[in-house]
């Protein structure tokens, strides 16, 4: 592999690492409890099973303040799979240059909006276990719970970025040119190996959605609005997310773009257009086949 292709597949992509802790474990706040524990303190739903997070399940508008930075994160984490190309290790993910400013501006939302709900759990905190700690009539006290600080604490957003290695880093720092040639080989062979992979993992995410429409022509009801919407979504990013310009996943998108349109022209349930549907996705399938062998 040649140094310039090497620096091509360092130009395209952005390591972003994602973390996001909401709320810890360990605390009668967010942990089930078992059998012997409910039954010494009587804590029990109504049917009898044991409640499986003290406060949480019982309260309503508590279960909500303490859902709702967790539904954030899931919505970011949902949006950080739709724009990466693949994980890499750990929480490290590859992210097309072109796709990294719009992800910092999501994720800047995000993130004051996560802030946000971790403040209202800070600022309903003390009402919320003191109502609890009366509703158990004295069987849990203020002991069983962390205090403001130590649940304060397990709640974090950080979104690290980095790029890929440079082969040439060393430039001839070592004594020995032979091994910096070794060192610089390894190097190349592994972001070629990562690069291909990753536009193999696009390809199989472009086939994913294929199938599952595919497979929603055979019911009754059609192809549902769900399934076409969260096609449109990676349809729309798939120019960034083809970071090798393939044109037959280029050709692929602009096939797949009629489809869409027939699915929001016509009646997803009428069984011509879902034969329609079925042909042209089945189509499109076997020509992203032939890119990977599917």
């Amino acid at each position: 592999m040649e140094t310039n292709a090497q620096t091509n597949i360092q130009k395209s992509l952005i390591i972003c690492n994602f973390e996001c802790q909401r709320g810890g474990s360990g605390t009668k706040l967010d942990t089930a409890h078992d059998e012997v524990y409910a039954d010494t303190n009587n804590i029990k739903k109504k049917n009898g099973s044991a409640v499986s997070r003290t406060y949480i399940d019982l309260y309503g508008d508590a279960q909500e303040i303490f859902k709702q930075p967790t539904k954030i994160y899931q919505k970011a984490w949902h949006r950080h799979h739709n724009l990466y190309v693949i994980a890499k290790s750990g929480n490290d993910s590859l992210i097309p240059v072109t796709l990294m400013d719009k992800h910092h501006a999501e994720f800047e939302m995000y993130k004051a909006d996560f802030i946000d709900a971790v403040k209202e759990v800070e600022t309903r905190f003390t009402e919320m276990r003191d109502n609890a700690i009366v509703k158990y009539n004295g069987r849990l006290t203020e002991e069983d719970y962390p205090t403001l600080e130590e649940l304060m604490s397990k709640f974090s957003w950080n979104v690290k970025r980095g790029t890929l290695a440079d082969a040439n880093a060393l430039d001839n720092a070592l004594g020995s040119q032979e091994l910096e040639k070794e060192i610089r080989d390894e190097v190349l062979e592994s972001q070629q190996k990562l690069f291909n992979n990753a536009v193999e993992n696009v390809v199989k995410r472009f086939e994913e959605h294929l199938k599952n429409i595919l497979k929603q022509t055979d019911n009754s009801v059609g192809v549902a609005e769900t399934t076409i919407t969260n096609f449109s979504v990676f349809l729309k990013l798939l120019p960034d997310l083809n970071i090798s310009g393939c044109p037959k996943i280029e050709k692929a998108c602009e096939d797949a773009k009629k489809l869409i349109a027939m699915s929001s022209n016509n009646s997803a349930s009428d069984q011509l257009v879902k034969e329609g549907i079925a042909k042209q996705s089945q189509s499109i399938l076997t020509d992203l086949t032939a890119i990977y062998g599917g």
